[in-house]
């Protein structure tokens, strides 16, 4: 027992150095990052003013993770700084669980060390281990749900996948799985533990409810987004299969393709156990009915183009689950094999796959490095350039130089901003901006930008001469859109 602590706590000494290390080293990753800071940054003053309300957790996202570091916030005083703190711990926390978890569904110390590193080594999970983004945490939350479901804890397991629900959708596909594996196991209706689950998507259309006067706005909302999105990348409407194996290949660089088919392998092995032996609710089963749960979900939201897009970051969570699944299918043919050479070529191979695999991910890491440098640039420009123009605002939908820039809120504004009857074309919409006092734009090409809807041809490389708008600086970004700086005459 002595020497199971003593490597526990090396592993979890290792595991949180390690994040705690990439949460200082690396940037803050991708847009979304930066609009969680500003959320959080908005929850932190109404709570610091006492004048906190449940409308207030309203908006694009779901709650979870942003009202959390708003509570740590209020401690450090730093919305990016306290999105890193859960990060890192939650990005911990995911790799110790994963050695655990392992351990306990292949009785093997060494199927678990094997697990643990490969999720330690991991550089899309370093990478958002040190992000102020959701999912590191909703996939921490998913593996403690999973951790007392292995040991048939079933109210601890829903009221954890009901946090999980509160931080991102794809956990609610553990509303009907839970239920379901307690029903086989104890041949009950958990009445409790469905009460439990259902508890994040009623609070959510009540909060909709109370925040717009219709419980399905916030689905209204993302559907209009998608559509947007959708219309904005042409090559996205219907099914086009280069696109759709992009998508393919870029969810399976974060979910890794030697565990996903693994897990799969294990999902059939299980299936087959199952039809000769009647096999029950045991510890592999629990696992592989978590991750294709939420794989299903997954699937019918990007083809129903509820999810228009898979990013390398929507499969860390199936990582962190398909890792047990994927040691136990390895053991299995580990032991089973023979000769000895046979199984000493098999692993050899595995790991030479897994370290290119790993290869693959790091060029994530220096783009998003770019990414910041290039956002970095244009804001100093545009901190000194209103330093000096008191009263005088800028026009930005790019989150990341609105939250680097160190200015107020009140000197941007954004396309939401924009009264319907400005938005109609770009004449209004510069007329509105000069009448408002804003003086600066940032040109950020994205779906729902107005001025890439009013004024394309002002992404172009180089930017072009025009009557309205005076071309101040540019930088190009390797993992993202390039950004202009322009001066509204």
């Amino acid at each position: 027992m002595r020497l199971r602590h003593g490597l526990l706590g090396l592993l979890v000494l290792l595991a949180l150095g390690s994040r705690v290390a990439a949460a200082i080293i690396f940037p803050n990753a991708e847009q979304d990052g930066y609009s969680y800071a500003e959320i959080i940054a908005g929850l932190t003053a109404h709570l610091e003013a006492v004048r906190f309300q449940i409308t207030d957790l309203y908006g694009f996202w779901l709650p979870g993770f942003q009202f959390a570091a708003a509570v740590v916030n209020l401690g450090v005083d730093s919305p990016i700084v306290a999105g890193k703190i859960i990060n890192a711990l939650c990005g911990a926390g995911c790799v110790v669980l994963v050695f655990d978890i392992t351990q306990s569904v292949t009785r093997s110390v060494i199927f678990g060390l094997i697990a643990f590193a490969a999720m330690l080594l991991n550089p899309l999970h370093l990478l958002y281990s040190a992000a102020c983004m959701t999912d590191v945490p909703h996939a921490f939350i998913v593996l403690m749900s999973l951790w007392f479901a292995l040991r048939q804890r079933w109210t601890a397991a829903a009221a954890l996948a009901a946090i999980a629900g509160t931080i991102r959708v794809e956990s609610w596909a553990l509303l009907c799985l839970l239920p379901g594996l307690e029903f086989v196991d104890r041949r009950r209706i958990p009445w409790l533990r469905v009460c439990i689950l259902l508890v994040p998507p009623a609070a959510w259309l009540l909060t909709s409810y109370l925040a717009t006067g219709h419980p399905l706005s916030y689905f209204q909302e993302r559907a209009r987004y998608h559509a947007e999105y959708i219309r904005f990348h042409p090559d996205r409407i219907g099914f086009n299969w280069p696109t759709v194996l992009g998508d393919v290949e870029a969810w399976l660089l974060g979910a890794n393709g030697l565990v996903t088919a693994g897990t799969l392998i294990a999902a059939v092995l299980l299936w087959k156990l199952v039809r000769a032996r009647g096999l029950g609710v045991n510890k592999v089963v629990v696992v592989v009915t978590y991750w294709l749960a939420m794989l299903a979900l997954l699937a019918v939201a990007y083809v129903s183009k509820a999810q228009p897009v898979l990013l390398p970051r929507y499969g860390l969570v199936f990582l962190a689950v398909g890792l047990p699944a994927f040691a136990w299918t390895l053991q299995r043919c580990v032991t089973r094999l023979e000769p000895k050479p046979v199984r000493i070529i098999l692993v050899v191979g595995l790991l030479a796959a897994f370290a290119a695999e790993l290869y693959a991910q790091l060029p994530t890491i220096s783009n998003v490095q770019d990414d910041y440098r290039a956002h970095k640039k244009i804001a100093l420009v545009l901190a000194n350039a209103l330093q000096d123009q008191q009263g005088v605002r800028c026009f930005s939908d790019d989150a990341a130089i609105r939250f680097m820039s160190g200015l107020p809120v009140t000197r941007f504004v954004r396309s939401p901003a924009i009264p319907d009857a400005d938005a109609e074309n770009g004449d209004r919409f510069l007329r509105y901006l000069r009448a408002n006092k804003v003086g600066w734009l940032v040109f950020f090409p994205t779906e729902d930008s107005l001025p890439m809807k009013f004024f394309p041809e002002m992404a172009g490389v180089p930017p072009p001469r025009t009557p309205q708008f005076e071309f101040v600086d540019y930088a190009s970004s390797a993992y993202g859109p390039d950004v202009w700086l322009y001066r509204i005459k």
